[in-house]
């Protein structure tokens, strides 16, 4: 990552975004004069650590390389040694008579039933909405950007899935063209949110930070706990006392328009509470409104594509509770 993002590495990030889609390509080398490739197509695999991810990142945003990946976040919890190879893993056969299947194959053109026609086409329009809440959400630029290429990156899925299960068949059923979908959004799309939102919108904590007074502008008061607990995973690459620190300064700015009043006695801890201004409510309704009514879709989403037993069903990533608010538009 980081030679691909250094300028004076001599890497051609340019040449890898057009590798994504494939096509004619023509190099001209001193040594090796004009070489011509048909169709370069590249896959880029690899696998980094959170923290290096974050520091190189933002170099890889400026041209859309960063947001064309498709990303598997670990879970760092588990930490067991492995068990061996598990029995679904151990298609090395299947796999390599597949790929001489598809090389042997003549050029084919693939066409989408009526029925997955119908079913692209809705996802097509639902993420177009999803792109206008999260950019009312202040959602960072390489998520509102990732989610623009989601189409693109739906119907590359649906060629392969086609290409594995039926390479004969010229048209693309609405099962699969269904089962593709429901894959973007319970698993593509959360993970490109927490990786491109969460994981690289610290910069945007101060904006995320005064929506979330807005949100709780009916609310008296807000205490330092509480804002913690709700930007839990956007101070998590911090330590106790820096996330404290964020808070406290991000705080500060507003005391000084008056959107909040300290309450305790100025020291730091657990204590520090904050008055919030009543005339938010009033004076930020309609964007607070368009606010809660975002958060609310983004918490139903979350739940509703990716539940999780052990969650608390009624909170999302960021402790919202629309139970405790209630829906701006009485429903």
């Amino acid at each position: 990552m980081k030679k691909m993002a250094d300028p004076k590495s001599g890497e051609s990030r340019s040449t890898w975004v057009q590798a994504y889609a494939g096509g004619l390509h023509k190099l001209d080398r001193v040594v090796d004069g004009a070489i011509r490739v048909e169709n370069m197509a590249v896959s880029i695999v690899g696998n980094v650590q959170p923290r290096v991810f974050q520091t190189e990142a933002k170099q890889l945003m400026s041209d859309g390389l960063l947001q064309r990946f498709l990303y598997v976040k670990l879970d760092g919890t588990k930490t067991n040694v492995g068990k061996g190879i598990p029995e679904w893993l151990t298609c090395e056969a299947k796999w390599l008579e597949l790929l001489r299947l598809l090389c042997a194959m003549p050029e084919t053109q693939y066409v989408l039933s009526t029925g997955a026609s119908v079913a692209f086409f809705k996802f097509r329009d639902y993420v177009d909405d999803v792109r206008k809440r999260e950019k009312l959400l202040q959602s960072s630029d390489a998520y509102q950007e990732s989610i623009g290429k989601l189409v693109g990156s739906c119907a590359r899925m649906a060629l392969v899935w086609h290409a594995i299960e039926s390479p004969w068949s010229p048209e693309v059923s609405e099962g699969l063209m269904t089962r593709v979908i429901e894959f973007m959004r319970s698993t593509v799309m959360l993970t490109l949110r927490h990786v491109l939102d969460v994981s690289l919108s610290e910069g945007s904590f101060d904006t995320w930070l005064r929506d979330h007074i807005l949100a709780y502008a009916d609310e008296a008061t807000i205490t330092l706990p509480e804002i913690k607990r709700s930007a839990s995973q956007r101070l998590s690459t911090v330590g106790r006392w820096d996330a404290d620190a964020q808070v406290m300064d991000a705080m500060s700015d507003l005391e000084r328009i008056r959107w909040v009043a300290r309450m305790d006695d100025g020291s730091r801890g657990a204590n520090v509470k904050w008055a919030i201004n009543p005339a938010l409510a009033i004076q930020f309704r309609k964007h607070r409104d368009a606010v809660i009514m975002a958060r609310q879709e983004r918490q139903r989403e979350i739940y509703r594509e990716n539940p999780h037993p052990g969650s608390q069903v009624g909170k999302d990533v960021h402790g919202f509770n629309p139970e405790r608010h209630g829906s701006p538009l009485g429903e």
